[in-house]
């Protein structure tokens, strides 16, 4: 008799084990994704690793710009190896801002703002509130963009590039 009840009740756990399973995965419902077509303005590359990239995607009713950047801030896995870390920033092509981007980035390299190291912007790009400042670089003059958790140091040449110019 004792076998019987034995067999009963993992035989109900089971039961009732696979009804939950069947369940959890009726909540799974897999959708095709439209593939997003995105053309690149401009990309900067060091060996196989890119810095930075520029893309944009055109909808029916806005142009969607994709800047991505890679952190400056060096990190190191358990095997010492450099892992680098990369940040985006989205935002809209309403009213020029790709143009206006480019030009305010490019106001610290004019004769008049280069030397002025008080110089400093600060912007909301899509969601994401931007700081640029000048950054001492001895090969070229350079600038700091910075968001809240992230950096990257870029010169006029590679802004040039990321902005195919």
């Amino acid at each position: 008799m004792k076998k019987v009840k034995v067999i009963y009740k993992t035989s109900s756990q089971l039961l009732v084990g696979c009804l939950l399973s069947l369940s959890s995965f009726g909540q799974l419902h897999e959708i095709e994704a439209s593939k997003t077509n995105w053309t690149t303005v401009g990309e900067i590359k060091w060996l196989a690793n890119t810095k930075a990239s520029l893309k944009y995607f055109v909808s029916k009713t806005d142009t969607t710009y994709h800047l991505y950047l890679q952190d400056d801030q060096k990190l190191k896995n358990s095997s010492d190896m450099t892992v680098y870390k990369h940040f985006s920033i989205f935002f809209s092509g309403i009213d020029n801002t790709i143009g206006n981007l480019y030009d305010l980035l490019n106001t610290f390299f004019t004769a008049e703002n280069r030397k002025n190291k008080e110089l400093e912007k600060i912007f909301k790009l899509g969601n994401e509130m931007v700081h640029v400042q000048h950054y001492p670089k001895l090969t070229a003059p350079a600038i700091m963009v910075s968001t809240k958790e992230n950096h990257i140091v870029l010169t006029q040449k590679e802004i040039k590039k990321l902005f195919n110019r």
